[in-house]
């Protein structure tokens, strides 16, 4: 009778708790992000129009900023 009382009781916990978790990650996933979203409208035409042209030739005057690195050791 006593180990029937814990497995529900286990049970119960379990249940709860991973409800809980379920509603952490589904609340957090749909946060709103600080800014306002740009329209497409918005954006400028960037592109060259020759689709032949590789991008590293169309774009080989302009700098380039590295914000990212993976490190294979």
């Amino acid at each position: 009778m006593v180990t029937y009382r814990i497995r529900k009781m286990i049970a119960w916990g379990m249940a709860v708790t991973m409800t809980a978790g379920m509603t952490n990650v589904l609340t957090g996933c749909g946060a709103e992000r600080e800014g306002q979203a740009v329209e497409t409208s918005q954006v400028e035409d960037t592109s060259q129009g020759d689709e032949d042209t590789p991008a590293w030739k169309k774009y080989a005057g302009e700098p380039v900023t590295l914000d990212w690195y993976v490190n294979y050791s």
